[in-house]
């Protein structure tokens, strides 16, 4: 409760989300199935519907270990809003990140992807910067999660991808690590650190 939704993210991270939605649409068309995509859930203006949960706990009392209350808060929330968690495919952009000019870590959330009888959820971070734009940045150079440097577009890959990850498993999509024909850049690999590394030239 002591952290406020930060500043223009719905616009953020609609470019995020339709950005990971035309990855899918491309990803889809390769294997055969042109068009083929997911839409998300939208408001009478035909903008992507954004609902908008306060924590019951503070910033420093949520971790990595708390999905499952996290995963409740909101199911409560939503159902006032008449809308079943368990039947709903849900991003949960959690303003948990910590980041200053030259870091950023995401240590301090859950951050994966599942699903549950009818419906799917998957808990990733919401930060300033992120931006699609910052996808074609080179600099600054950052320490990610304390033992990493990287600029800050392969920041936004690893996130961006993280987003198009998560929510995969949310579609009932394993991991394909053990499939030696996915290559490095399958998005249920280890693609979700190389997305839209293309664009950094």
């Amino acid at each position: 409760y002591d952290r406020e939704p930060l500043k223009g993210y719905e616009a953020r991270l609609t470019e995020v989300l339709e950005d990971v939605r035309d990855f899918y649409k491309t990803g889809m068309s390769e294997q055969g199935f042109s068009g083929a995509t997911y839409d998300y859930a939208r408001d009478a203006e035909g903008k992507i519907a954004f609902h908008v949960v306060t924590g019951k706990r503070r910033k420093r009392d949520y971790s990595r270990k708390t999905s499952r209350e996290i995963l409740n808060e909101v199911k409560v929330h939503m159902a006032k809003k008449g809308l079943d968690c368990d039947k709903e495919t849900v991003v949960v952009f959690q303003n948990l990140a910590v980041w200053t000019d030259t870091t950023f870590s995401d240590l301090d959330a859950p951050y994966f992807g599942g699903w549950s009888g009818l419906g799917g959820f998957c808990w990733v971070v919401d930060f300033p910067f992120f931006k699609t734009e910052n996808l074609t940045r080179k600099q600054p150079i950052m320490t990610m999660n304390s033992d990493s440097r990287r600029s800050l577009g392969a920041i936004l890959s690893s996130q961006m991808g993280g987003v198009a990850h998560e929510l995969g498993h949310s579609f009932r999509l394993p991991h394909s690590h053990q499939d030696p024909g996915a290559g490095k850049n399958s998005l249920m690999g280890y693609g979700n650190w190389t997305y839209g590394e293309d664009r950094r030239g």
